[in-house]
């Protein structure tokens, strides 16, 4: 049996981080894929052979806590659904959205596909940053 891996990002729309999404899920058919994005199909949704894509239709305003909180309930029965053997989640609000979302027994990874995340931390606002070391689980 396939193990299923779930990736989360925003759109699949084009963009770096979109595009390395869509080339190593069809290098990777020894693995069953699914991606969650939060916008309808982006340009790139119509070259990925080797997944089930599932839009969580919303236009999510990062700033309106109750639609983020609405959106991770969404997300999180869609991973009771598929249950996945692993979360990849692409980008700050995937990632942080996927953090609330899934069982603590499911490996996560996080990528955040950006130079200007290191040591001192993302370029973001200090709530960004404060969002992100509280919802990190080590």
């Amino acid at each position: 049996m396939k193990r299923r891996v779930l990736h989360v990002i925003g759109t699949l729309d084009v963009g770096g981080a979109e595009k390395l999404l869509a080339g190593y899920v069809d290098l990777l058919p020894d693995f069953e894929h699914f991606i969650i994005c939060f916008q309808k199909d982006g340009l790139l949704a119509h070259e990925i052979k080797n997944a089930q894509i599932i839009i969580l239709p919303s236009s999510p305003s990062f700033s309106n806590p109750s639609q983020l909180v609405s959106l991770a309930f969404k997300l999180r029965k869609q991973i009771l659904s598929i249950q996945p053997d692993v979360v990849h989640s692409h980008l700050y609000w995937s990632n942080i959205l996927t953090r609330f979302a899934k069982n603590k027994s499911i490996k996560l990874i996080n990528s955040y596909h950006s130079i200007q995340y290191g040591k001192k931390g993302a370029a973001y606002p200090i709530w960004y940053k404060l969002l992100d070391k509280v919802t990190c689980h080590k």
